[in-house]
């Protein structure tokens, strides 16, 4: 039998997905502390964190090979907009 070893570089998916988006989760988490009051400011932290959010995801889908189900990085962006669609709140 013969076997193959192909190596998978998951470095730049760690670099270019999972640190930023983790990252901005966090950040997010900044729209806590923002007193209720101020609906402009808060407003305009989410819809940036949600539009940089969207760019990763692009550039993630761009440039990861196609697979038929689901990859760990398509759930770990899915969490991180439902965490960000929770500090909307």
């Amino acid at each position: 039998m013969i076997a193959f070893q192909i190596p998978s570089q998951r470095y730049p998916f760690v670099v270019n997905a999972f640190v930023p988006t983790a990252m901005l989760v966090v950040v997010s988490w900044i729209g806590f502390f923002v007193p209720a009051e101020m609906v402009p400011g808060r407003m305009a932290l989410l819809v940036t964190i949600f539009l940089m959010l969207v760019n990763i995801a692009n550039y993630s889908a761009a440039y990861s090979p196609q697979t038929a189900s689901p990859t760990a990085l398509d759930a770990w962006q899915a969490d991180g907009t439902r965490k960000r669609k929770m500090c909307q709140k």
